[in-house]
């Protein structure tokens, strides 16, 4: 974006659908105009769905309802739109309870997907005791990483989403982990979810949204960042990740959301993997020319 405007680009590719029963398609939209009248646009990516409901028909409706009626800012069309989300559908409490099921699996499903793919070359069988530690190791390294973070969940709502989701949430781990049949790992993958859940941290299956345009106030274009896993209990979890603001200090700004390496190659004219390849080896050169040039000068001192 730059001082005179905004555009925004994205795939037609979107995963539909809860753990076990997702679907991708290839022709999903997922660029709108969040105003028929003002110039204010949405982006969506990640779940195409908003609690089995499509992003698509969410931003319809919303659009539809909100009609010719403006905001100052972007930032408070964010707002506007969550909550309206808050209202939204016939989302009753096995929904909920559903959602938060679904949360879990995703979470051990992408700890499981990862680290077969890190011992890949290795080959271990999965159920083997081998790979069990590897999940335990790779469980406990995300745990402490989500220790860091913020909880999105105060002390009593912590509480009473244990209280009232506790048995489903224990459920769906031993429903995915019964196969391995090891303790260590329930606990550690128990404790992994908590955090994913009580954090402000996201699950695999989350949906990014991006709202971006002009306020009726701005003189500048204005794009933020939001992550939302629908409702986690009672409470619809949605963290605001970032707010960019075109001013004439920052004339113009480049983001990428989702996957970011085609945007560093168009950037940097290169691919990231292959930049930092390339960085690694020129900082190293040195130390290895020199330890490929000492034994050739103790050899020459010696004749």
């Amino acid at each position: 974006m730059n001082k005179n405007g905004v555009a925004l680009a994205a795939d037609s590719k979107a995963t539909v659908g809860a753990v076990g029963q997702q679907k991708t398609f290839d022709t999903v939209n997922k660029l709108f105009t969040l105003s028929k009248v003002h110039p204010v646009g949405i982006m969506v990516f990640g779940n195409a769905e908003f609690m089995s409901y499509p992003w698509e028909t969410v931003v319809k409706l919303y659009r539809e309802d909100r009609r010719a009626k403006s905001f100052p800012l972007v930032a408070e069309w964010a707002k506007d739109f969550f909550r309206y989300l808050e209202h939204f559908g016939s989302i009753r409490p096995e929904h909920k309870r559903q959602n938060v099921q679904q949360i879990v699996l995703s979470v051990i499903d992408d700890l499981i997907e990862q680290t077969i793919r890190q011992v890949k070359k290795r080959r271990p069988a999965v159920p083997s005791a081998q790979f069990v530690e590897r999940l335990i190791k790779k469980a406990e390294q995300r745990c402490a990483t989500y220790d860091s973070l913020e909880y999105f969940f105060n002390a009593s709502g912590r509480k009473a989403l244990l209280r009232g989701y506790g048995i489903d949430i224990a459920n769906a781990i031993k429903d995915r982990l019964s196969f391995f049949e090891s303790d260590a790992l329930s606990r550690v993958a128990s404790e992994l979810v908590l955090l994913s859940l009580f954090k402000k941290r996201f699950s695999p299956r989350h949906s990014g949204i991006v709202i971006a345009g002009f306020g009726s106030d701005e003189y500048f274009p204005t794009v933020v960042h939001y992550d939302t896993d629908g409702y986690v209990g009672r409470s619809l979890k949605i963290v605001k990740r970032r707010e960019t603001d075109v001013s004439r200090d920052l004339p113009a700004s480049v983001m990428a959301f989702a996957q970011a390496d085609m945007v560093q190659l168009f950037m940097l004219g290169a691919a990231s993997s292959f930049a930092n390849a390339s960085l690694h080896w020129v900082c190293s050169f040195p130390h290895k020319l020199a330890r490929r040039w000492r034994p050739w000068q103790t050899a020459m001192k010696m004749r």
